[in-house]
């Protein structure tokens, strides 16, 4: 019994490090999003025209849905961890 229940929280473990890889590349993207947002506002500077300021606006867009995602992969891996201390 304990080596059924062995494999089974090393495949917990394996999840929540599989986790831990969409955070790695949630937080790559958030950087980048952060970039673009910056070179953005370089480029077009204090410009009101509708297409640079919609520019800027997809891609704050973009990094809330990041951002978003990044917590929807913090509250599974809680409740993974949850999971392994029996529910």
């Amino acid at each position: 019994m304990t080596d059924a229940w062995g494999g089974h929280q090393a495949s917990v473990y394996v999840a929540i490090n599989n986790i831990g890889e969409i955070q790695e590349a949630l937080s790559l993207a958030t950087d980048a999003c952060e970039r673009t947002i910056g070179a953005i506002q370089e480029a077009v500077g204090q410009s009101h025209v509708e297409s640079a300021t919609n520019a800027t606006a997809f891609i704050a867009g973009v990094l809330e849905k990041v951002r978003e995602c990044y917590g929807m992969s913090e509250s599974a891996s809680a409740e993974l961890t949850r999971y392994m201390g029996g529910f």
